[in-house]
């Protein structure tokens, strides 16, 4: 059954008052947060019309056991491939973050991590030490920075307890709350309060959270950092942060709002400790997403919100504050003609998708310079190779994509006058240049109306609406748009607080 985005934490927050599942545990694991944050994914995928399952989920045993069986040679491969830029052990530090192993984008021709990388700088030189330990299993090198890909050794712990979960079923019995399963049948959702299910994702987690404790009382680490917080890892992250009486932080990575499940309205509180699984705090872009925490994270005093900036402007502003940088994309581009930037969305990059912008593209794409964005999760030669396929069966030919997707965004928003997305989060980066976006689907729609000006966003669900908002925007070049975003006496704040954190 199909859902509308902007219903899915109202149906979440349906189920906290009507059941107690602040105070429903498991082996002193936290079930309610394991579960919503299942319901978000998948209602979301629904609201999209996507069919696959959540990402995690989605993976058979057998092939998490062939995952975990030949991540040591993958490993091994790409850690000596980029020996300097390797953690064969993981060192002892002051800030331990686990990074999501795709926001990377070129620098120097370097991966750089977009979020990681950025945080860094701003750290005093000396005086605190950043390990970074990537997850997932891109494996970009050559890298800016050191890291350590963890993804193997997070394998291999999920595949103990896999095991464990298969022949030691243990005697404690998980309790669901009364009428919880009827209720999810609203949405076929029942099969997700299976027993046996919920207790291989608590075995889970003690695991992978006994692992981040590991680490980070060897490490001598004085907190815990994670770019997407909701991962099963990153929870698990902040639960041996929260076990060691240190700070776990989640860095915003992309859109948030009143209509994200996964930082929206947690409006049951237990028992004023909060949830163990949710970081300690949250450092955000702007003050919508502080106000967006502040609202449930009040409730207790364990989750909070800071309002730090976009880590990757903010580096790119002092760096470009003082320079006559170019990245280049001015010499690839006609000046005269306005430049419209079409960013792509994690799997949302088909041609179904992409039909009314491929249609509006043909039409124009003489009379306007079309920039491609992908998503940092299809920083391949295979896909690529697909969407050029795709943009050339389709007769489009005047385009450029591949250094719009591996410089900095906020290079190529440098010279974007109009951006369409189907829902990505450069609506609200593209913002802050005075850009004005225009969504072309329902799910983009509901998440950024409201949270923008009216007049700062378009709705185009069919080609003449797109052609038509298309023409409609006023274009404004000026280069006092670009020198406000220069002023950088605002950044400093933020840091200095978020240093008192971590101290």
């Amino acid at each position: 059954m199909k859902i509308e985005q902007r219903e899915i934490v109202s149906f979440l927050n349906s189920i906290e008052k009507e059941y107690p599942v602040s105070t429903w545990k498991h082996s002193g694991i936290d079930i309610w947060p394991i579960l919503r944050l299942r319901i978000w994914v998948e209602l979301s995928n629904r609201a999209l019309d996507l069919n696959t399952n959540e990402s995690d989920l989605a993976i058979s045993p057998i092939s998490k056991v062939k995952r975990a069986l030949f991540a040591p040679l993958i490993w091994v491969l790409k850690s000596f491939s980029d020996f300097n830029k390797s953690y064969f052990i993981l060192p002892k530090g002051d800030l331990f973050v686990l990074g999501d192993g795709a926001s990377f984008i070129r620098k120097n021709d370097l991966f750089f991590d977009r979020f990681v990388d950025s945080l860094d700088s701003f750290l005093p030189s000396g005086k605190l030490k950043l390990v970074r330990a990537d997850s997932g299993t891109y494996y970009y090198t050559p890298r800016y920075s050191k890291s350590f890909f963890i993804q193997p050794k997070i394998d291999r712990v999920i595949l103990g307890a896999i095991l464990k979960s298969r022949f030691f079923k243990g005697n404690e019995e998980l309790q669901i709350p009364k009428g919880l399963q009827e209720h999810l049948k609203a949405y076929n959702l029942e099969d997700f309060v299976n027993p046996n299910f919920l207790k291989q994702r608590v075995i889970r987690m003690k695991a992978l959270s006994k692992m981040f404790y590991s680490i980070l009382k060897k490490g001598n680490y004085k907190a815990g950092l994670s770019v997407c917080y909701y991962t099963e890892f990153g929870m698990a992250l902040n639960k041996a942060c929260r076990d060691l009486k240190i700070n776990s932080f989640d860095i915003q990575h992309g859109v948030q709002g009143d209509n994200h499940g996964s930082y929206a309205k947690w409006i049951q509180n237990p028992g004023g400790e909060g949830y163990s699984l949710l970081p300690s705090y949250f450092l955000v872009w702007s003050p919508h997403e502080k106000e967006v925490i502040r609202k449930w994270g009040n409730l207790s005093k364990k989750h909070d919100a800071l309002d730090l900036g976009n880590l990757q402007f903010n580096a790119w502003r002092l760096e470009r504050a003082n320079s006559q940088f170019k990245s280049g994309l001015e010499d690839i581009i006609n000046p005269k003609l306005t430049s419209v930037l079409i960013s792509l969305g994690w799997d949302l990059s088909d041609e179904v998708t992409l039909r009314t912008t491929l249609e509006i593209m043909k039409k124009y794409q003489n009379e306007y310079n079309w920039l491609f964005r992908l998503h940092p999760s299809m920083m391949n030669e295979k896909e690529k190779t697909r969407l050029k396929e795709m943009l050339a069966s389709n007769g489009i030919q005047n385009y450029e994509m591949d250094m719009c997707s591996s410089v900095s965004l906020f290079d190529v928003l440098a010279i974007t006058d109009i951006h369409i997305t189907h829902s990505s989060s450069v609506v609200l980066e593209a913002s802050w240049f005075k850009i004005k976006s225009i969504i072309t689907s329902e799910y983009g729609w509901g998440i950024f109306n409201g949270q923008l000006a009216a007049d700062q966003i378009f709705q185009a669900l069919t080609q003449n609406e797109l052609d038509e908002a298309l023409k409609s925007i006023e274009i404004n070049r000026s280069e006092n748009k670009l020198n406000k975003l220069f002023d950088v006496s605002d950044i400093k704040d933020g840091i200095d607080k978020f240093l008192t954190l971590v101290s």
